[in-house]
């Protein structure tokens, strides 16, 4: 991205484009991440879905590169100790697929990316 030296140069609107633009890039790099993240972890992630016929367990990213499972909880709605970056709520289902696992991170991912909300729950 083309940087002007002095800012102090600009006028207000086009400081405020510059800074806009900035933010797009970082997106850009997080969502990168955070995908190259899921990808690391979708088996893992598959095996503990599978593992029950009933239930849920949520999958948090963390700004530290770690991606964490919580808990199975007969409840929507998991509760985290900690803090993560933002997360979403799988069932446990014996016959879940990958297409439906990679739906669920995707829209969790969009939904924080372009509302900055950190838990997402599909609607059945």
């Amino acid at each position: 991205m083309y940087r002007i030296p002095n800012n102090s140069l600009l006028l207000p609107g086009a400081q405020k484009a510059f800074n806009i633009g900035e933010n797009i890039e970082m997106i850009m790099i997080m969502e990168k991440t955070a995908r190259e993240m899921y990808a690391k972890n979708r088996e893992k992630i598959m095996q503990k879905a599978r593992s029950s016929n009933s239930g849920f367990f949520g999958v948090g990213f963390y700004n530290n590169f770690s991606v964490l499972l919580s808990e199975k909880s007969t409840r929507p709605g998991i509760q985290w100790d900690n803090n993560p970056e933002f997360h979403f709520q799988v069932p446990c289902k014996r016959l879940l697929n990958y297409r439906y696992l990679d739906e669920l991170f995707t829209e969790a991912l969009d939904n924080y990316l372009l509302t900055g909300k950190k838990f997402f729950v599909k609607d059945e």
